[in-house]
């Protein structure tokens, strides 16, 4: 029974011979000693699986599958069926409640926004007996055409046990590059950047796996860089986990873009549950970001699987990430892009600030009796103050008041965003990118946070991470290389935009003062009234609606990446 609980993987699975078959990444709820609040059976006990048809709950709210008219309940029949509905507008629990209420054996939350989230049970959530499982808002669409037709079955289970011939790997069960995106000029010396590789393989099973390896393989634009496979082991019992090491994987000279690595399983059977035979472990060489959440390639930008918040009593947030390189001289510091959204309230006047802070303390890693937060430096600040209910989610490039920051080899940084609303959800990547194997490997700080002044202690060790390694902040610094930074020294731009006055749009020529950029809009009596975050390119020219502005002057304050800076005013008359 101990290695149940150990090796528990809950699957969300649509069977063959579906069109829509398939493996599909969940959270639930129904986890021993139900640390979310609800009353949900335990769904790591594979007696209490669940199988049947999805069916979309319809309640008598305006918007689309609430389930948050708890006076009018559930109008369409879900009984004895797994009732489907989207999350938003009242709680996870009540929601549940009426699902149960109206004869439902299960539940599925779409999430309203990217990728699925743990979910709070609330005040309802106590009293609901059926598992609650959340899905990602692509995976909701995808699946919805299916469950219309009818005829939908999902398998709610602990896959420990089911199937014969059965191996699996974990994203938390990988080893990764110590972070997902890396400056070049900290990576074009042979040998100056390594990623070590290995992954443990787990036999879910039910009986013995023999000849079991591991391979990996590396790619940049589908050019295979390398491709290792482990030893063998001769057998693999019933709920094993084996560590499988192999060769770190380095270059002379890494190129500028994403590298693809890929940890499968190699065993003499077939798998009867491939889908999580095969777990990608991506990172990227980028010109001016570091990161440990994943970054869209096409957009240079963080991703945002999620939104992450605690749940009450919050005055202030600081989310960290943490960062060390022997090479680090070579290397400035202009600002940090981030994202957030509201659960309840207005996003509009919320403020964030940015810092920059050197960390003093002196240790060897985080078992080190020295490891400890008594006091940062702080080296730099920004701040940003929403202007648009448009900002919710958006990535958002906030510079640093005092400029650039030249950073020190070896010494350690952490740069952070600190909130002061209980209710702004921060980005976050998910589960997907997982540096619990990191951890264990480095034994070094991740994603250090403070909640109303003090430091929090997870995962067995002090001040690591936020949320668990599974929940990497959507946080990028945005470096230079110093020379390139000395060259691109902070100069004051002279900029005439047309027409002005105007009536609703200005024309802003940044010439060739080109990537991301910060336009904030001020009034005469200093007051921000709109702030915009864009990415320009070459002599582009940018457009700005100013229609929503009463009449009058104003100053536009432009900060671009390189550190340079225009000011002029702008006469709106409509």
């Amino acid at each position: 029974m101990a290695a149940i609980v150990v090796n528990a993987q809950v699957v969300f699975l649509i069977p063959e011979p579906s069109e829509v078959a398939g493996n599909y990444t969940s959270t639930f709820e129904g986890q021993p000693g139900n640390p979310n609040g609800w009353g949900s059976p335990d769904m790591t006990d594979p007696a209490n699986a669940v199988i049947g048809e999805l069916a979309m709950a319809i309640d008598g709210s305006e918007a689309d599958s609430l389930l948050c008219d708890a006076a009018g309940g559930v109008i369409n029949d879900i009984a004895g069926k797994i009732a489907v509905y989207y999350r938003g507008a009242c709680e996870f629990g009540s929601k549940a409640l009426m699902a149960q209420n109206a004869g439902a054996i299960a539940a599925v939350i779409i999430n309203n926004s990217g990728e699925p989230v743990g979910m709070g049970g609330g005040v309802d959530g106590p009293v609901v007996t059926i598992p609650v499982f959340m899905i990602s808002t692509a995976d909701g669409a995808t699946l919805r055409p299916a469950i219309e037709a009818g005829g939908l079955e999902v398998w709610l289970f602990n896959k420990f046990g089911f199937f014969n011939h059965d191996l699996g790997i974990t994203p938390n069960g990988v080893l990764r590059a110590e972070h997902f995106a890396h400056p070049t000029v900290l990576a074009d010396e042979p040998g100056e950047y390594v990623v070590q590789m290995g992954a443990d393989i787990i036999n879910y099973g039910s009986e013995t796996q023999s000849n079991v390896s591991l391979s990996a393989v590396v790619t940049l634009n589908e050019s295979v860089l390398y491709n290792e496979t482990s030893g063998t082991v001769l057998a693999m019992a019933n709920g094993d986990t084996v560590t499988f090491d192999l060769p770190p994987f380095t270059m002379d000279e890494f190129s500028k873009g994403m590298y693809k690595v890929n940890y499968a399983v190699v065993f003499s059977e077939v798998d009867e549950f491939p889908g999580d035979n095969v777990i990608p472990a991506n990172f990227m060489i980028s010109d001016s970001l570091f990161s440990y959440g994943r970054i869209v390639e096409e957009t240079g930008q963080p991703l945002v699987a999620t939104g992450v918040r605690y749940i009450d009593g919050t005055e202030s947030v600081h989310v960290c990430i943490h960062f060390q390189d022997p090479n680090a001289s070579s290397m400035s510091v202009q600002g940090l892009t981030f994202s957030g959204s509201m659960d309840e309230g207005e996003l509009v006047g919320v403020t964030v600030d940015v810092y920059a802070y050197e960390w003093p303390n002196e240790f060897e890693d985080v078992l080190d009796p020295n490891y400890a937060m008594d006091a940062l430096d702080e080296l730099a600040f920004g701040s940003f103050e929403y202007t648009s209910e448009d900002q919710d989610e958006e990535n958002i490039y906030v510079p640093f008041d005092n400029g650039s920051i030249t950073l020190q080899d070896d010494v350690r940084y952490l740069f952070c965003f600190n909130e002061f609303e209980n209710e702004y959800r921060w980005g976050s990547d998910n589960e997907k990118t997982d540096y619990n194997k990191n951890l264990d490997f480095y034994l070094q700080p991740l994603f250090p946070t403070e909640r109303n002044e003090s430091w929090l202690n997870t995962d067995g060790f002090p001040n690591i991470t936020i949320f668990g390694t599974d929940n990497a902040p959507a946080i990028a610094v945005n470096m230079k290389d110093v020379l390139t930074s000395i060259n691109e020294e902070a100069v004051r731009v002279e900029i005439t935009p047309f027409p002005n006055p105007t009536a609703n749009r200005i024309n802003i020529p940044v010439g060739n003062n080109y990537g991301k950029t910060l336009i904030d809009v001020y009034d005469i009596a200093g007051k921000k009234v709109k702030s915009l975050n864009v990415t320009t390119t070459n002599f582009e020219i940018i457009k700005v609606d100013v229609s929503d502005l009463d009449n009058g002057a104003y100053i536009f304050k432009m900060n671009f990446e390189n550190g340079s800076f225009s000011n002029f005013n702008v006469v709106v008359n409509n």
